[in-house]
């Protein structure tokens, strides 16, 4: 769950489907804190970057990628509205 125009939150169940995703959303903060705190760099590659309309292209995302790859990983995301 990201800032998406892609992203629609359910009709159905809304308030589950919001816990979840917020519940998710905190998981994976802590997951990228405790890897960033023993060294590793978190790239996130949103499923908006790889497919849909507003994917990359092929080219442009493997460009991002090495970029990140040979500058030493900083965390950071790749989107679909890059």
């Amino acid at each position: 769950m990201h800032n998406c125009p892609l992203f629609v939150l359910p009709k159905s169940r809304t308030e589950f489907w919001l816990d979840k995703l917020t519940t998710n959303t905190q998981r994976d903060e802590k997951a990228c804190e405790e890897l960033t705190a023993n060294g590793w760099g978190v790239l996130c590659v949103w499923e908006c970057a790889i497919r849909g309309r507003l994917r990359l292209p092929e080219d442009t995302l493997m460009v991002l990628v090495t970029d990140w790859l040979e500058e030493g990983y900083a965390n950071t995301d790749i989107t679909g509205n890059y």
